[in-house]
């Protein structure tokens, strides 16, 4: 007997409305949506498991958003924006234990629908240009004559000649291939997607090479563990810019570069004014002289890897053009303070007499009460006697009041995810150029101000 009909009614509606709400709010909005991001991301193995996007806005935290929903191309998410803004994304395995492929990649505004692959860095725009078909995703000279090979699918390996595999030099002659064997050590024959290459003939680690098979889309090898062998070890001192006020030497190492050229901003602008070719040297690396006082002149590397030349930024620059888009040639000395030369750190004796205190930069004056005038800045450790709102001791006088004797700098090197333009914030763990000052801790992020704040 139903006592209370209405009631239960009541009841059932209020169930339905509930779940429907939490429904929705655990879906994305419809695809059609003006400010919808849709990646659609295809594995070959169909492993999406614990696979999902990390996606971020500029000035806002990242945020996981699985791949919970299937489609003709494999997975997709469709992350809903506030606003038509620029979007960053990157895949990446559970809670960063594995990424595929180690770009981050960004969408801008209007930007709305994009196809990912496995293995594959490029953003596609249209689902036709997307290929799935099976491919090399990985070929490493891991010693002059042996290949590590990884494969899209599993092929059957049976242990007799090349088996498929071909290899071409840049004179397209092939390389004789002695062995294809499973890189696991197992025995033949086997289906596996990890193959060992053994060759006839030692490669060299400046030459192009192409790994092909008819079931797979062809490869440029990439030289890996092979750049670890002593020929390739640089012991030198010297690398990057070596200033004079008559001439500059750079010198960067680039193993594997087919040819390296050294390109010139003498306005800063974004045509080079000279590009420069280096000369290929000792252990790995390329070397140039430049005649001429280039203090302040900015520059960047022309490298030639497999036939394409790219833009790269010297990793052994001493200083940097805001957000360190090119480096910059500085004469150090210019760079010292008043005194450099005669300071020296004050002597400990007995080390168990240390207290230590560690610190972010930003973090030490940012305080809107800190009574500090250089907020975030280098300059802040300069500044003495500074007190908060109700007359507490802040910044360095704080430090001594409480016995402080050694500061432990959270990283003050140039890092990568802060638009040193802006008032960004990161901890710093995401190095981009190590023996450089991080630019957003200046007062002028261009040019050699960091260095200079930095020492002061």
């Amino acid at each position: 007997m139903q006592r209370y009909p209405a009631l239960k009614n009541l009841s059932i509606f209020v169930f339905f409305i509930f779940g429907l709400i939490g429904l929705l709010m655990n879906r994305d909005l419809p695809a059609s949506a003006e400010n919808n991001a849709i990646v659609h991301y295809y594995r070959y193995g169909h492993d999406y498991a614990d696979w999902n996007l990390w996606g971020w806005v500029p000035g806002e935290e990242g945020k996981s958003f699985p791949f919970l929903e299937e489609d003709d191309f494999g997975r997709r998410v469709v992350v809903s924006l506030k606003d038509p803004q620029p979007f960053g994304l990157l895949l990446r395995k559970g809670e960063w234990e594995a990424r595929d492929v180690t770009t981050d990649r960004h969408l801008l505004p209007g930007m709305h629908e994009v196809w990912l692959i496995e293995g594959d860095d490029k953003i596609y725009f249209d689902k036709s240009q997307a290929d799935r078909r099976s491919k090399i995703i990985g070929a490493f000279l891991d010693a002059p004559d042996t290949l590590n090979v990884h494969l899209t699918n599993d092929t059957l390996l049976i242990g007799v000649g090349g088996q498929g595999f071909a290899l071409y030099g840049e004179d397209t002659r092939p390389i004789p291939i002695r062995s294809v064997l499973p890189a696991d050590g197992r025995e033949v024959p086997c289906h596996t997607s990890h193959v060992s290459i053994t060759l006839a003939m030692p490669l060299e680690v400046n030459k192009r090479y192409i790994l092909t098979h008819p079931a797979y889309r062809s490869l440029d090898v990439v030289k890996r563990a092979i750049l670890d062998e002593p020929r390739c070890f640089y012991t030198g001192e010297d690398l990057g810019p070596s200033y004079t006020p008559n001439s500059t030497a750079f010198r960067v190492w680039a193993p594997s570069a087919m040819s390296v050229k050294v390109s010139l901003y003498e306005n800063s602008g974004n045509q080079t004014s000279r590009s420069i070719p280096m000369n290929r040297d000792s252990n790995g690396t390329w070397w140039s002289v430049v005649q001429g006082d280039l203090k302040n002149v900015a520059y960047t590397y022309a490298v030639n890897v497999n036939g394409v030349e790219r833009e790269a930024v010297d990793p052994y620059a001493r200083c940097l053009l805001k957000n360190g888009v090119r480096g910059l040639v500085v004469d150090l000395k210019d760079t010292d303070p008043p005194g450099w030369k005669e300071d020296r750190r004050p002597p400990l004796l007995h080390p168990t007499d240390a207290v230590l205190y560690e610190m972010h930069v930003r973090d030490f004056s940012i305080s809107s009460d800190s009574g500090m005038e250089k907020k975030g800045k280098y300059l802040a450790f300069t500044e003495e006697g500074t007190k908060n709102s109700e007359g507490m001791a802040t910044g360095i006088a704080h430090l001594k009041e409480l016995g402080i004797t050694h500061l432990h700098l959270m990283p003050p090197q140039d890092f990568a995810s802060v638009d040193e333009g802006s008032e960004g914030y990161n901890w710093g763990y995401d190095p981009y150029h190590y023996f450089v000052p991080e630019g957003s801790y200046a007062t002028d992020p261009d040019g050699a101000s960091r260095i200079r704040e930095f020492k002061a």
